[in-house]
């Protein structure tokens, strides 16, 4: 079998503390730590008790700010969607821009989609009957089809699990 070549064309992320991919290297190469206190906004933003201590951690910012309408989901349905569903379709939208190619460029095109994760448990902080719309936004074996079908890419499409390394 002939070699494939791969081209990374865009690169996108979200990290605690840290604003873009750009800022990874920095990271890195400065010994950044991104664990800190959980600050009282975001506690606020919780149904967690705010009069408690709690260890210090690496947290993403603005993790309730999807833009459902952008997306074309319903508020009810974003709403039951993964935290991990949400960021994934954003940062597959801002790697497309930082690949310096318009959207329509893949629309319709044969790129493959690989997401990694492990066990998502999304539907367990759901209160009441559990909603039918909700059950492919908590599962993990929907999140590279989800990405497939919003950008309509038409290559593969897949999960994989390979447990703590997938995380």
């Amino acid at each position: 079998m002939k070699p494939m070549d791969i081209a990374i064309i865009g690169m996108a992320g979200r990290f605690p503390g840290i604003e873009n991919a750009e800022e990874l290297m920095d990271v890195f190469s400065g010994g950044k730590d991104c664990v800190a206190p959980v600050d009282t906004d975001r506690l606020l933003k919780t149904n967690v008790p705010t009069d408690k201590e709690y260890i210090e951690m690496a947290i993403l910012k603005d993790i309730d700010l999807f833009d459902y309408k952008y997306f074309n989901y319903p508020k009810a349905e974003a709403n039951k969607m993964a935290p991990q569903h949400r960021l994934a379709l954003e940062v597959v939208h801002h790697a497309i821009d930082n690949s310096a190619y318009p959207l329509a460029h893949f629309d319709g095109s044969k790129t493959s989609v690989y997401c990694g994760n492990s066990r998502i448990r999304y539907d367990e902080h759901w209160e009441g009957e559990l909603d039918p719309t909700g059950i492919m936004g908590a599962s993990q074996p929907f999140l590279s089809g989800r990405i497939s079908r919003i950008f309509n890419l038409r290559g593969n499409s897949a999960m994989i699990d390979t447990t703590c390394s997938s995380s």
